[in-house]
Formats: structure tokens, C-alpha cells, sequence
């Protein structure tokens, strides 16, 4: 896998006036696509095929991420030829200067989805100019459909999300994940430590992409997660933004596709999570 990102920065800030109808015919057949394509996965589970480490030996990938991944661009490109795509499973650079770009993450828990586990989601964002203004996700073992589109709120099954208001650290259920780099949880299970008494307690779903549509239907207080790349949670950040949450890095600096880190939760916990997670690194460095 690999993807540019030497000037990632500058065209994933650039915004523009949109066209709604535009956007909400993409959303739509967005969902269509993930819909057929979920039946697909879910009908073939036990016809995975080859199974191969990644980054690390609890990172894995299957030749169904891959036929997955298939049909959705052929999917998506059946109705949008001239826009471009990109998945965490292809092989091209991502394209520098992509005006009008998918983003697919084809089995975000890919690992749950191998261990026969629901905790899966097909995720798939939508960038015009470099900002996010379309984000779905379909867990088809769940039964569940996200969407959200810029400026026009989000929705699971039709229904429109807002995050939770819990204003209290000690109160917050909050979402997390584990690096896939031994050397990394080893580093980071301090931070673990020191945010787990401070609030309510942790999830971990094994998809950063569920857990940030459960944040946004308030099913999560808050989520944070120390390594993870920006397909994994694409389109989930647009559902987080449309019900009302704020994300950035751990250390509080705005959140961009070269970001391996991220906090969302309301606006009122963020800078409360922002702070205890720093006070924890700065004691590690001293």
C-alpha cells in the first residue's frame, strides 16, 4: 500500500462553494453501494481466501478487503467516472492534486470480521478540494446505515444523530484502540492508564470507524486513539462534525490526513481530554 503526502496538508484544507445536489447524489448512491457490497461480504464470510499480516502480526488484511474494495470503486465509478478513488488497500500513490476524490476503507475491523465479530464497517468519504463533505458507513452484521453530508446533519437509518452532552470527564464512556506496534502500546499504555480512572471507562470495538458513528449517535462520550490513518476514519469524521463533536490530535493541533492521532467528543470534554492526555506525556518525558 501507498500513498503520497508530501503536500497532503495544502490540498486537504482547500474549500469551496458546493453543489447540494451534487452531494446528495453521491451520498445516495454511496449508500447503495455499501449496501450491496455489505451483502456481499456478509454472504461470503466464510470464503475469506488468503489471510496476511500488514504493518504487524495483528494487522491484518484479507483477499475479501480487497474484492470489496473492488466492487465499491467499480460501483462508484459506474455513476462517477471522472471522479477519483483511492482505498487502503490499493496499490497507486494517492493522487496529489485529486479534485473530486473517494476515499474507501472496505472493511474497517477487519480483524472482527475475520473472528466472526459485528463490530465491522464498510467506510467511505467523499473529499471535494480537499475537505470532507460526505461520510457513510454500513455495518452490515449490525444492521446499521451512517450518513452524513456537509452542512445537512447525520443520520443512522434515517434517523439524525446528536453527540452526547455528558460535560463531565468522570462521567464519559469513552471509545478507544490499540496500536497494531508492539514498541507503540508499550509507550502508550500509560496514557491508557492515567486517562481510565479519570473517566467512566473504556470501549474498545476493534473499528475506529463504528466507534466514531457511535460517538455521533451518543452512544460514546468521546474517543481517542494514539495510531490510526486518516482512511480508517474518513467518513467517520464527517458524521462526528454534522452531530455536533470537535476532533483534533491528542495534543489539541487540527486534525489532517497526515495526523496519526486523534480526540473527538463534544466540545465541552475535548479540551478536558486534551488536557489530561498531555499531562500524562509531559510526566513520561520528564
Amino acid at each position: 500500500m501507498h500513498f503520497f503526502l508530501g503536500n497532503m496538508k495544502n490540498i486537504f484544507t482547500t474549500a469551496e462553494r458546493i453543489d447540494i445536489g451534487m452531494l446528495k447524489e453521491r451520498m445516495k448512491e454511496a449508500i447503495k453501494v455499501a449496501q450491496h457490497v455489505g451483502r456481499f461480504i456478509k454472504e461470503n464470510r466464510e470464503q475469506v481466501g488468503e489471510v496476511r499480516m500488514k504493518s504487524s502480526n495483528t494487522d491484518l488484511v484479507s483477499d475479501m478487503d480487497i474484492h470489496a474494495q473492488k466492487h465499491i470503486i467499480d460501483g462508484l465509478k459506474n455513476h462517477f467516472p471522472t471522479d477519483s478513488f483511492w482505498g487502503e488497500e490499493s496499490e497507486e500513490a494517492l493522487e496529489e492534486n485529486a479534485h473530486q476524490l473517494w476515499v474507501i476503507d472496505p472493511i474497517d475491523g477487519t480483524t472482527n470480521y475475520l473472528y466472526h465479530l459485528p463490530f465491522c464497517a464498510i467506510s467511505i468519504a467523499y473529499y471535494l478540494s480537499g475537505s470532507p463533505v460526505i461520510g457513510v458507513l454500513h455495518a452490515p452484521f449490525l444492521g446499521e446505515d451512517f450518513y452524513a453530508m456537509r452542512d445537512g446533519g447525520a443520520f443512522r437509518n434515517g434517523k439524525q444523530l446528536f453527540i452526547s452532552q455528558t460535560h463531565r470527564l468522570s462521567e464519559a464512556l469513552i471509545g478507544t484502540g490499540f496500536p497494531y506496534s508492539l514498541e507503540l502500546r508499550e509507550k502508550e499504555k500509560k496514557r491508557y492508564n492515567h486517562l481510565l480512572p479519570a473517566c467512566l471507562d473504556f470501549r474498545c470495538l476493534g473499528s475506529a470507524a463504528l466507534e466514531l458513528a457511535y460517538l455521533a449517535a451518543g452512544r460514546l462520550d468521546a474517543f481517542f486513539e494514539p495510531e490510526l490513518h486518516f482512511y480508517d476514519v474518513a467518513a467517520a469524521l464527517v458524521l462526528v462534525e454534522e452531530a455536533g463533536g470537535v476532533y483534533s490530535q491528542i495534543d489539541g493541533a487540527p486534525w489532517d490526513i497526515t495526523s496519526n492521532t486523534l480526540i473527538a467528543s463534544n466540545p465541552v470534554l475535548h479540551p478536558q481530554l486534551v488536557n489530561i492526555l498531555q499531562k500524562r506525556n509531559r510526566k513520561n518525558e520528564e
